[in-house]
């Protein structure tokens, strides 16, 4: 591996718990989120929404890496308007509801993905 997909992967990755942080304090009070949270939230658009990207881009194209950013970005805000929605959902419209049959579910999905390939 060449140094610039390790310090594109490092930028995602930290920019990925950035944006976690970001969103987790643009969130309303009511929803009760916290530091944590944000990691989680961070270390899941890294691994649900750039890895793959990340990795997938290692051909050195002129412009690549303008075409590397955006795509990167585009991933990310699918990714954080899902998570929003679902946020919505999950605690303003339907906050009595029991999911964590879903999220252990998904989350299973979700790690085999990232650790399998």
């Amino acid at each position: 591996m060449s140094t610039r997909p390790r310090s594109r992967a490092l930028v995602a990755a930290a920019a990925s718990l950035v944006l976690g942080g970001i969103a987790v304090a643009a969130a309303p009070a009511r929803w009760d989120l916290s530091a944590f949270h944000a990691f989680l939230l961070g270390g899941a658009l890294y691994a649900g929404a750039l890895r793959r990207h990340v990795a997938g881009e290692s051909a050195p194209v002129a412009g690549a890496g303008a075409a590397f950013w955006r795509g990167a970005i585009a991933r990310a805000g699918a990714f954080l308007l899902f998570a929003g929605t679902q946020a919505i959902v999950c605690f303003d419209l339907a906050p009595g509801a029991d999911v964590r049959g879903f999220f252990v579910i998904l989350s299973s999905w979700i790690v085999a993905e990232t650790a399998l390939g």
